[in-house]
């Protein structure tokens, strides 16, 4: 096996004929990249009136590939929403706005091309009384610096903003632009993509236009009747057009998954110079473009195994060599290497420290020091993947390379495999036993466990590679190897919290001790925010609310995470204590507690079911508890309270309660229970129902005297 491996490792350095790196990458915040849409925006605010789209690609062979994008839309503004919205365009603009990109902060990629030209952009303003006149561009072009996984920080690159200064009200406004970007600078980007015909507003006509030469090799996949309506070949070109009307603004509906439901077209192309060259062996077929995209990928985690493999003593294999046996000298009996394999994993999830983008701010753009960092117990960007396989490498644990695709955006297959360029992937190490093991290489303060996945990455189909998949002196197999994750149950994903809250009445103020116990989902989307302050940006953003944030002014005191169990479903306790001194408010003496912050059950707070077009589907099945036992210093007499609530529908359970157990204590409890994976859009009133609710709760007031 270690001579293979080695093979491997020389073959991959010289049989690749294309390493070409796009150095630019999608957007990402922390976690992730959101969508593209305002938040506050609403389809009803602007109409596309026409929108008309073109893709032409000239050239035939890699490093004369050029793909030219041409839009021109008409719109009007309805409100001021869409005049914010639509003011402001940002080139280049995403083919794919559902996609959802998982990587940290640290790699600090952009969305923009490389060797990108913007040929030009203008924009012509239609006023209300019929009146047209030329729209003030403020054009700005921003520096981007970009860092790789392996540590290299890549150049400087451009990203174009225009900002339309007069649009108003009611106005039209036409807008044109076309700029080119060169195929071989962006390769992996350009090589495959996604195209969407909705957006987040609607348009009353839209058209697309792809045209390539005819010999230029292509893969169109056409989803949910995504078939273009004319497809010719003409004067050696090929010529895809497609003709909608009536397209609904409903891509960014919460909670849906457009991909499953919305048209869209997956396109590829393979220029000649993807061929294979492999050694010894007639292969005519041209090489897959995700095996492309994992070798060169997968090629940064090596790190020092070559050298273990072989046997070769450097400083960094004997440092390496002293952490692992650190580590494991204590564990005796292994029969299946779990215990050690865990040992490691935990040791650098809970005590190593994640450094900051060093190499991007030139502090220490030093290499890989895969043992100074194991044995200093500090983990980067450019190190992560390599420091993880070089342990493997030592422990002669088989390790696959595993990419996943975020379950609201896509599923990963051979003809959908964007993920596997820029998306982070895990290992998968096998066991004695055959088991398979996932591990996440940590990515910041916060790490995941062996196992442990958030609710977007569980029980989806992850695309797995064994390094001989890599081979390129052989066949290479098409075949789709995947892999089912762990998935998690409804009551197993829970959180309980318990808040006793002291009120001092003369003082009008309040101390809070919370116990808050998680477990599932609940522990992995939110320990981490109360251990690192690490937030997961491509989540809803109620679940990065802490307890005690129940506004500015509240007064944190102490805060204790323990961490109950390492394995699933990893339950975790946090206690907390803080104090608000302006929670009461007196008027005439008549005391009211604002409850706003208080129940932070995870909904879409101005839940909008008009015209909703798309299916709903919940994070994951879980319930979700609070309960306020308020202490008063005197005695109160409630005055007035939101009514209790009791609701059983489609989507879960909610119960609202208000008690007065004592002269001198009030009593307030939330159970939410969400029980179905999928609401049908036609029965999309269940949600509302429910979220109007809690909504309610945590925008309402208590009303008391004192006795």
């Amino acid at each position: 096996m270690k001579i293979t491996r080695l093979l491997f490792l020389i073959i991959l350095s010289i049989s690749i004929p294309i390493t070409i790196l796009a150095d630019s990458i999608e957007n990402v915040s922390f976690f992730g990249q959101t969508k593209d849409t305002l938040n506050n925006f609403s389809s009803r605010d602007a109409t596309i009136i026409n929108d008309s789209n073109s893709i032409i690609i000239s050239g035939k062979k890699v490093e004369f590939i050029i793909f030219t994008i041409t839009r021109k839309v008409r719109f009007k503004v309805n409100s001021e929403a869409g005049i914010n919205k639509f003011s402001t365009f940002i080139l280049p603009e995403s083919f794919d706005p559902t996609y959802i990109l998982h990587q940290p902060i640290e790699s600090a990629h952009k969305k923009n091309y490389s060797d990108l030209q913007v040929n030009f952009f203008k924009a012509t303003i239609t006023k209300p009384n019929g009146e047209m006149i030329p729209a003030k561009i403020n054009a700005n072009c921003s520096i981007v610096k970009n860092i790789a996984e392996n540590g290299e920080v890549y150049g400087q690159h451009y990203e174009y903003s225009y900002r339309i200064e007069n649009l108003g009200l009611k106005d039209e406004i036409t807008v044109e632009y076309n700029y080119e970007v060169k195929y071989e600078s962006n390769f992996e980007k350009l090589s495959s993509f996604r195209i969407f015909f909705h957006g987040d507003t609607y348009k009353e006509q839209y058209h697309l236009r792809i045209s390539l030469p005819s010999d230029l090799y292509l893969d169109i996949v056409y989803k949910n009747k995504g078939e273009p309506d004319s497809d010719v070949e003409s004067n050696s070109r090929k010529v895809y057009s497609w003709y909608r009307k009536k397209l609904q603004g409903c891509i960014s509906e919460k909670g849906s998954r457009p991909y499953l439901e919305l048209p869209n077209i997956i396109f590829t192309i393979r220029p000649y110079g993807l061929r294979r060259n492999a050694y010894f062996i007639y292969d005519d077929n041209k090489t897959p473009l995700y095996l492309i995209m994992t070798s060169n990928r997968s090629n940064i985690a090596w790190g020092e195994s070559a050298s273990i493999i072989e046997g070769v003593k450097t400083k960094q294999t004997s440092l390496i060599d002293q952490f692992v046996k650190k580590e494991t000298q204590n564990i005796t009996t292994d029969s299946t290497g779990f215990e050690k394999l865990q040992k490691i994993h935990n040791t650098i999830v809970d005590n190593f420290e994640y450094e900051d983008s060093r190499i991007l701010r030139k502090v220490d753009p030093t290499a890989h020091r895969v043992g100074e960092y194991l044995m200093s117990n500090k983990i980067r960007e450019s190190n992560r993947y390599a420091i993880y396989y070089s342990i493997f490498a030592k422990m002669n644990w088989d390790a696959s390379f595993i990419f996943l695709c975020d379950k609201r955006c896509g599923e990963i297959d051979n003809d959908y495999f964007v993920p596997i360029y820029d998306s982070d992937y895990i290992f998968g190490v096998w066991l004695k036993n055959n088991n398979l093991l996932f591990i996440h290489p940590k990515r910041a303060s916060f790490g995941y466990y062996l196992n442990e996945f958030p609710f977007y990455h569980e029980n989806i189909w992850a695309r797995l590679f064994n390094y001989e998949d890599f081979m390129f002196y052989r066949t290479v197999s098409t075949k789709l190897n995947q892999v089912i994750t762990p998935s998690s149950n409804l009551n197993s994903n829970s959180r309980m919290s318990n808040i006793m809250v002291t009120v001092n009445v003369n003082a009008l103020s309040a101390v809070f001790d919370a116990r808050i116990n998680v477990s599932g989902q609940y522990s992995t989307l939110t320990r981490g925010l109360y251990q690192w302050d690490v937030k997961d940006e491509t989540i809803n953003t109620i679940y990065n609310k802490r307890i005690w944030e129940l506004n500015p002014q509240v007064k944190l005191i102490s805060k204790k995470v323990l961490i109950k169990s390492k394995d699933y479903p990893f339950q975790a306790i946090i206690n907390t204590q803080y104090k608000a001194d302006n929670i009461i408010q007196n008027k005439n003496d008549t005391l009211s507690i604002n409850l706003k912050n208080w129940f932070n059950h995870i909904i879409y707070t101005g839940f909008d079911t008009l015209n909703r077009q798309l299916d709903f589907y919940p994070d994951f099945k879980g319930k979700d508890t609070y309960v306020y036992l308020l202490k008063f210093d005197k005695n109160v007499r409630l005055l007035n309270a939101p009514v209790d609530v009791s609701i059983t529908n489609e989507l879960g359970e909610l119960t609202i309660l208000f008690e007065q157990p004592s002269p001198d204590a009030l009593k307030i409890s939330s159970y939410y229970s969400v029980v179905s994976p999928k609401i049908s859009r036609s029965n999309i009133r269940a949600v509302k129902e429910l979220y109007e609710k809690i909504e309610s709760l945590n925008n309402s007031t208590i009303i008391f005297t004192v006795e």
